[in-house]
């Protein structure tokens, strides 16, 4: 029951977005935007929040203080938007990601300033790169096959580091249910980019005496190897 109310208003939510982006009637910024991003054969569209919140404030507040659960549906109606576009475009893609930049006002921190209290908020950090580490693909979807049964599976996942709601299970199969042998077909399974990096003050914003703090940031997909050691870099996510 609570699993389908959450839906229906995720499904709410994207309504809203979907006529945030369908700007044809106003300005037409961000349906261009996202024109655009389909000839550029991009999947993330960027969109400044000070323009959120004129066209719908209680959104963009929404955005910033329950960010996970936002981004989802906003990226859920950037993916519908885009199907309403071009469907084959949607369909090729499957998944569609949304940045941000704008005025944060005090959710733009440094490591210093980075507190339990964002829990759960966006957040605008700044920093330097001091360390990158390898990237690496991360299973999202694996595909299984059985000789003795001649039938294919499929299992999905996600870990406290994704935006859904509930981490799956890592368990990775390698037997059915009846104990019959299970082979991966890595041709047909869903793998994503993934990377840490570490962030560290900007000397000239530490306090005199003091060491300069240092935070972890995640990157997945077409974030990972965007930057590098020494680059000085404003970052928003999900804290």
């Amino acid at each position: 029951m609570a699993s389908d109310e959450q839906e229906q208003r995720l499904r709410d939510l994207q309504r809203s977005y979907v006529d945030f982006l369908d700007d044809t009637d106003n300005q037409g910024i961000y349906s261009a935007c996202v024109r655009k991003m389909i000839e550029n054969d991009g999947q993330r569209l960027l969109v400044t929040i000070n323009d959120l919140r004129k066209a719908n404030k209680e959104r963009a507040s929404s955005l910033i203080n329950n960010c996970f659960e936002e981004v989802v549906a906003f990226q859920r109606a950037l993916k519908e938007y885009v199907g309403s576009i071009d469907a084959d475009y949607a369909r090729q893609k499957e998944d569609f990601f949304v940045g941000f930049d704008g005025s944060f006002g005090s959710k733009h921190v440094t490591a210093r300033t980075l507190n339990s209290h964002l829990l759960g908020k966006m957040v605008c950090i700044e920093g330097i790169v001091t360390r990158c580490s390898q990237i690496k693909p991360k299973v999202v979807k694996s595909v299984h096959y059985c000789e003795a049964t001649k039938k294919t599976m499929e299992r999905t996942y996600s870990d406290l580091t994704s935006l859904d709601a509930y981490p799956s299970t890592a368990a990775y199969p390698t037997h059915d249910e009846d104990g019959n042998l299970l082979q991966t077909e890595f041709g047909l399974s869903k793998f994503k980019d993934h990377q840490t990096i570490t962030i560290q003050e900007m000397p000239e914003k530490a306090p005199t005496g003091q060491l300069p703090r240092s935070a972890d940031v995640i990157l997945d997909n077409d974030l990972a190897d965007s930057c590098k050691p020494g680059d000085r870099v404003q970052i928003v996510g999900c804290y």
